[in-house]
């Protein structure tokens, strides 16, 4: 499983700006395995839409593209580790964190 933040470009699905970016921020190849999560809300009058994928890594090696410097590093962590990790929505931690110790479980 991975988990990526990423910014939909006006023309493109979900699942391409999620492939794209996967692969501009990582240098991993990957495919969409299925919708897992999604929600919305505003601040202000900007409104943010998010949506959780789970992947496979096709192919590609490990290489940070990161114009913004926002990307530390790019790494395999296990849910334990996950638990000491800041997440840029730290609401959706638990959730996630569950969703990778059930697929560990399968």
């Amino acid at each position: 499983m991975f988990i990526a933040i990423w910014g939909k470009e006006q023309e493109e699905t979900l699942e391409k700006c999620c492939i794209r970016e996967v692969y501009e921020e990582t240098g991993y190849r990957c495919k969409i395995v299925k919708d897992l999560k999604g929600k919305s809300w505003a601040f202000g009058p900007v409104e943010y839409h998010v949506t959780y994928f789970e992947i496979e890594i096709l192919d590609g090696q490990p290489t940070i593209h990161d114009p913004d410097g926002l990307i530390n590093e790019i790494a395999w962590k296990a849910s334990e580790q996950l638990k000491e990790l800041q997440f840029s929505f730290p609401e959706d931690k638990e959730f996630l964190i569950q969703y990778i110790e059930q697929i560990a479980l399968s």
